[in-house]
């Protein structure tokens, strides 16, 4: 008899096809699955699964890890779901690759957000290949499956002030991008991202740009141009892009947002099916947790920047949120900050108008108007205001008896003492039981890798979602809702996930896979996070094996670090 380096008994393995949970012990050798088996096996290490489930290492479809792995390299919130693989360099921004100083200059800017010393920051990277090499060097707790940000790669073909407008590149530029993707895909990179919710990049661009990743067999995500009432034709373009570029697609987070985006994902998944009825390879993710991106509400107040960049926090260096509370208090600087919010998104609102006027004239692209500020973010958490829980600021001055939504906005933050977070939109409950039940909808956490929550409050405040969206999937949507079964819940995360990314040794429990297993008690497996305390991990996680490695053992994390950013092919 073989003796294996681990061994895991007695555990009903749901194996990630969607097949019925089946009883055998895994022997597991090096990095592999060795052996799958109904007759009894030995092993150096027993794991003992009696009353548990046994399944492939949970895969989440689209995260921003890359931006947070150097700060934690852990992913302790992710691991504590059962989560050993994540996409990252999503919504068309990667860390890599950086080909020359405009690529590092807004890297390095992103990087010192929060940062005590920014002396300390630097940018010693330019490839995925040399991104890849940091990265196990330094020692990552999960599998990356990289994308390349598109936007990344426009930045530096066509200039930051000239990447950021809505204009068609020159042919030279379009070649320029496409050798930048082809490098990066030669790199082991599995696709691209797309970020089209700024309005300023045509879908004729991103089907040409997509060739260097045709050649290589990979994939796009799409972070759609809306998901308010313009969703159905964002989907549109979605599809389009798939026929016509000839690269497979993938709508990210396609839920419709209050209030005119409700019950639009519904005829979303209608348009989806019906585009995989006649052959177009399209699918789709989602999130679990009811509000999309977290961000403080002083974060409107900080001078400069566009609304996307105020509340996904471009903020400057020395920023508190005590001197941000405190300039609020001020009447002069109070007044001075109404003023800024206001010009500015008046400002933000004229050049979108723009935008959709020549996306109209010739893409014929419906992209959304600018969203009311004082209707779209809705309060996701108040310390001295719960009664505010969902409301959106216009509602937020009525439960106050005021009519200023700005100044009903300033009152809030200054009892809050700085903790005000914002949900920046939220959908609807029925909404996501539809959208989770299809059978191509992967999920998704669209946060980063975190081992520990700085001190409350946070100016950009850790996102809860991060810490519990697969685990919300195994306990509320599974056990609690009855809405999908463990098979098919579990398929998605790691079969589907897996095989469509084009990833052929993970997202099974099969001999010859690479041994990422998560072990979990479905009858106790939760979500515990919340936006005063996000790093509540989530419980239920007895054991996280990844490449062979025990990185979670009775619930514990053991010091492992056993992660790689894995290649395409």
């Amino acid at each position: 008899m073989h003796m294996y380096d681990i061994v895991i008994k007695n555990g009903k393995i749901i194996d990630g096809a969607g097949n019925p949970w089946f009883g055998s012990e895994i022997g597991i050798r090096g990095d592999s699955i060795v052996e799958v088996s109904r007759m009894p096996l030995e092993g150096e290490r027993v794991v003992d699964a009696k009353g548990l489930v046994v399944s492939p290492g949970l895969i989440d479809s689209h995260t921003h890890s890359d931006y947070g792995v150097l700060r934690h390299n852990i992913g302790l919130n992710y691991l504590k779901q059962g989560v050993t693989t994540v996409v990252t360099g999503e919504c068309g921004g990667s860390m890599y690759p950086l080909v020359n100083e405009t690529g590092r200059r807004a890297v390095r800017r992103r990087l010192i957000t929060g940062t005590k010393d920014p002396s300390k920051v630097s940018v010693d990277w330019g490839s995925l290949g040399e991104w890849r090499a940091k990265l196990e060097r330094m020692g990552i707790g999960v599998n990356h499956i990289p994308l390349v940000g598109h936007k990344t790669v426009r930045d530096q073909v066509m200039g930051s002030e000239r990447g950021r407008d809505l204009v068609m590149p020159e042919p030279e530029e379009i070649e320029a991008q496409r050798e930048i993707i082809r490098a990066a895909m030669g790199d082991g990179a599995f696709g691209v991202s797309l970020g089209l919710s700024a309005n300023n990049i045509y879908p004729e661009e991103c089907i040409e740009v997509l060739q260097g990743v045709k050649e290589y067999g990979g994939v796009f995500h799409n972070h759609m141009r809306s998901l308010f009432y313009t969703l159905r034709d964002a989907v549109r373009e979605t599809i389009m892009i798939v026929e016509r570029s000839g690269v497979p697609g993938l709508c990210c987070h396609v839920y419709g947002r209050k209030y005119e985006g409700w019950g639009k994902s519904i005829e979303a998944m209608r348009q989806i099916q019906d585009a995989r009825d006649r052959g177009v390879d399209v699918v789709a993710d989602v999130y679990p947790w009811p509000f999309s991106a977290c961000a403080n509400a002083l974060a409107l107040f900080i001078g400069g920047g566009s609304y996307d960049e105020r509340v996904h926090g471009r903020m400057e260096e020395g920023l508190t949120v005590e001197s941000m509370v405190e300039a609020l208090r001020g009447a002069t600087a109070w007044e001075d900050m109404r003023k800024e919010l206001i010009e500015s998104w008046e400002a933000e609102n004229e050049e979108n108008e723009r935008r959709r006027k020549l996306l109209w004239e010739r893409s014929r692209i419906d992209a959304p108007s600018t969203r009311p500020i004082e209707t779209t973010p809705v309060i996701a958490y108040s310390k001295t205001h719960p009664e505010l829980y969902r409301m959106n600021f216009t509602e937020v001055a009525e439960a106050m008896g005021m009519d200023d939504w700005i100044a009903a906005l300033r009152q809030v933050i200054i009892d809050d003492g700085g903790m005000t977070y914002l949900g920046t939109t939220t959908t609807h409950p029925e909404d996501r039981k539809v959208v989770i039940s299809q059978p191509w909808m992967m999920f998704e956490s669209d946060s980063s890798m975190v081992d520990e929550s700085p001190p409350q409050p946070q100016l950009k405040p850790t996102h809860p979602r991060g810490s519990a969206c697969t685990a919300m999937i195994l306990g509320h949507y599974v056990r609690e809702l009855g809405l999908l079964t463990l098979e098919e819940a579990v398929r998605k995360m790691t079969g589907l996930t897996a095989r469509w990314h084009g990833i052929k040794d993970r997202g099974l429990i099969r001999e010859g896979m690479k041994a990422d297993v998560t072990v979990f008690d479905p009858a106790t497996i939760r979500h515990n996070a919340t936006y005063d305390d996000p790093c509540n991990w989530a419980t239920g996680v007895s054991t996280v094996i990844v490449n062979g490695e025990i990185e979670i053992e009775d619930g514990e994390y053991t010091g492992k670090l056993a992660g790689r950013v894995l290649r395409l092919n």
